[in-house]
């Protein structure tokens, strides 16, 4: 009979690898295998697309990237940036070119992503840190399991600049006021994907109402697509209130300006900014490493540090500084939407209903 001491030096080595894969909270850690880092080294470079993150942040998660793995100093990183719709439309030529250059993408459109589901263009990869994702049925996104997840929750709420604007906006309802009229400056539903999700979601549950975008029609609103572009405008006073303003952008020029942020008291949309690596990446390896990091602890908390993003992930630290302009996913008031069975068909006549109301 084998002694139980022996029995205990045998699993000694099992456990200690299991202590290095598992975080302390017990989720997998992001340490991928030792084969899938070599070859992401060979691969030598990885390409990706996304509206989230800002030349700053995209320097640092790439050197944070980099030490982590101890790539080398020829490993290229290329990080496309764009709107919304424009990273959409770029993922959307290559592959119908057949000629691929990106390998991860991120970005905020729900449908886009069961497109690409659907249409087999995604690689199914597994990441370990998925498991870390704790707070995904809270927010009611979309689970798009081993294709893509929520990199980030985004929220499109209110942004004003209290310099020009001293009332405390918590509620759409205080945008009508007469006294704004030519002061508010709007997310063009007309062009972004992103807002048009939003518009979908507070239109259908009757947040905004017939009655209250008349009223926004008559207050003669600004509309623009980039949510750097509108932050900018809030910043100067030329707007200072801005209708599906996004808190991050606020956070990012803290130091220039104070900028308030709400989620108004009627409600507010929970979408998901997901990530995910197209089936025809031409670094696979190196896109599951860039995957992997990114919904990591340590790849969330640089994301939180310098976007302010809201995480799905509970092991995460969130900075004082940060919490402003972060919405607290378990107090904002969030309009249902049933992403899993939206489709193109049900937000064509939103956007034109959004045009009937404010033009072409």
């Amino acid at each position: 009979m084998k002694s139980r001491s022996g029995v205990r030096r045998r699993l000694a080595p099992i456990a200690f690898a299991l202590a290095l894969t598992l975080g302390a909270g017990g989720t997998a850690a992001f340490a991928a295998d030792q084969a899938t880092i070599d070859a992401a080294k060979k691969e030598g470079a990885l390409v990706y697309a996304t509206n989230l993150f800002a030349p700053t942040t995209q320097k640092e998660l790439q050197q944070a990237f980099r030490d982590f793995y101890k790539l080398p100093a020829s490993f290229k990183m290329q990080g496309y940036i764009g709107s919304s719709s424009a990273v959409v439309s770029r993922t959307g030529e290559e592959l119908k070119a057949g000629k691929v250059t990106v390998d991860w993408v991120a970005v905020n459109f729900a449908t886009y992503w069961k497109d690409l589901q659907k249409r087999g263009e995604l690689m199914k990869y597994c990441s370990p840190e998925y498991k870390g994702l704790t707070y995904r049925k809270k927010a009611g996104v979309l689970d798009g399991g081993c294709n893509f997840q929520a990199v980030a929750i985004i929220i499109f709420g209110l942004m004003w600049n209290p310099a020009y604007v001293k009332e405390d906006l918590q509620s759409w309802a205080q945008l009508a006021n007469p006294k704004y009229k030519g002061l508010i400056i709007f997310g063009d539903v007309r062009k972004s994907g992103a807002y048009l999700d939003a518009y979908y979601g507070l239109r259908t549950d009757k947040v905004w109402t017939d009655a209250w975008l008349e009223k926004i029609k008559a207050q003669k609103p600004f509309f623009l697509l980039r949510s750097t572009d509108i932050r900018d405008r809030v910043m100067s006073g030329e707007f200072p209130i801005a209708i599906l303003g996004y808190g991050p952008r606020a956070y990012q020029v803290r130091k220039q300006a104070k900028l308030s942020v709400s989620w108004p008291k009627e409600g507010v949309v929970e979408d998901g900014n997901y990530g995910g690596i197209l089936a025809k990446a031409p670094h696979p390896n190196a896109a599951k490493l860039w995957n992997d990091f990114i919904f990591s602890k340590k790849g969330q908390e640089i994301l939180i540090k310098l976007e302010a993003i809201a995480t799905l992930r509970s092991d995460v630290n969130i900075p004082a500084e940060v919490k402003p302009f972060v919405p607290d996913l378990g107090k904002v008031k969030a309009a249902p939407v049933d992403w899993e069975h939206l489709t193109k068909a049900k937000l064509d006549p939103m956007r034109e209903d959004f045009r009937k109301i404010f033009g072409q």
